[in-house]
């Protein structure tokens, strides 16, 4: 699942890096990693709780694949 920033030009994909721990990667926009984060205890409430604010889901083309 991918998430943008609804202010700024980042966009955040979410990934399972091990069973049961979710976490995200921040891109910019040209494609190259920002950051990486998993907030809370890693669980996908925790991720979707901390993005839920200040992200919407994305669903086009990401920018770099064009």
């Amino acid at each position: 699942m991918v998430m943008k920033a609804k202010s700024f030009d980042s966009f955040y994909l979410l990934c399972e890096f091990r069973p049961g721990k979710w976490g995200f990667q921040i891109i910019n926009r040209d494609g190259s990693t920002k950051s990486a984060y998993s907030p809370g205890d890693g669980s996908w409430q925790e991720v979707m709780d901390y993005l839920r604010g200040f992200t919407t889901r994305y669903k086009g083309t990401l920018p770099w694949m064009q």
